[in-house]
C-alpha cells in the first residue's frame, strides 16, 4: 500500500512526487475536500488550491487528482481560475429507482463477481434491490459502500455466496439496530427509513 507524507511543511509537492514516482502511483483521491478548504477565504484559500495545481503540473511526476466532496466544493474550486479550468466536473445525482434499478443490480453482481461469490436468488429480486437503494438513502456512494461491506462480511464468514444475511449483519454492526428491524427485512422499510437521515430509524429523526 502506498504511503504519502502530506502536509506538515510549506511545500510537500517534491516529496509527494518523489514517492509517487518511486511507487508508480499515478492518481490521488482527496475525499471530503470541503473539510480541507473549510473556513478558508482569499489568499488562504488560493494557497490551498494552488497546492493542488502544483501536484497536477509537476514536471517530474504529474498526478491525476480526484477531488471529491459535497456539491458546494465546486464553488471553492472555481474561485481559483488556474485550477478550475483544469477540472472535469462529475456530479452524481440520487438514484432514480425506476431508471437505475438495473444498474444497482449490476453493481452488486460486479462486486460479488470480483470477490468470487455467487449471488443468492433472493438478492436478485426487485424487492431486495429497492430495499438496498432505500438502505443507502438512494445515494450511489452509500449503496456501493453497503454492498462492499456485505461482500467483505461474506468473505470473513468464508461463504461462497452473498446473501441477505450478510447485508443484515453489516447493517446491525454499523447501526446497532435490532436485526429484525433493518431495511432488508422490515415490512415497512420504505417509511421506516428516510433519505434525509441514512442509517436512522424514523423515530430517531
Amino acid at each position: 500500500m502506498a504511503q504519502f507524507y502530506t502536509g506538515a511543511w510549506p511545500n510537500f509537492t517534491p516529496r509527494l512526487t518523489f514517492q509517487g514516482r518511486e511507487q508508480g502511483i499515478v492518481s490521488i483521491n482527496y475525499d471530503e475536500v470541503q473539510h480541507i478548504l473549510s473556513g478558508k477565504e482569499g489568499l488562504a484559500l488560493e494557497a490551498e488550491l494552488d497546492s493542488f495545481k502544483s501536484i497536477l503540473k509537476s514536471k517530474t511526476w504529474p498526478f491525476l487528482l480526484v477531488l471529491s466532496g459535497i456539491p458546494e466544493l465546486d464553488d471553492k474550486i472555481q474561485h481559483f481560475e488556474q485550477l478550475g479550468r483544469k477540472v472535469t466536473h462529475v456530479t452524481f445525482t440520487d438514484i432514480e429507482y425506476d431508471d437505475d434499478a438495473s444498474t444497482v443490480h449490476e453493481m452488486m453482481g460486479s462486486y460479488a463477481l470480483e470477490a468470487r461469490l455467487e449471488v443468492s436468488d433472493d438478492l436478485n429480486s426487485e424487492d431486495f434491490i429497492h430495499r438496498l437503494a432505500t438502505a443507502g438513502a438512494f445515494r450511489w456512494g452509500l449503496v456501493c459502500m453497503l454492498v462492499r461491506l456485505a461482500v467483505c462480511e461474506a468473505k470473513v464468514q468464508q461463504s461462497t455466496e452473498l446473501t441477505r444475511e450478510h447485508f443484515i449483519d453489516t447493517w446491525v454492526s454499523k447501526t446497532e439496530m435490532n436485526p429484525l428491524a433493518t431495511p432488508y427485512n422490515h415490512d415497512s422499510y420504505d417509511t421506516y427509513f428516510r433519505r434525509e437521515r441514512p442509517f436512522a430509524q424514523m423515530f430517531d429523526l
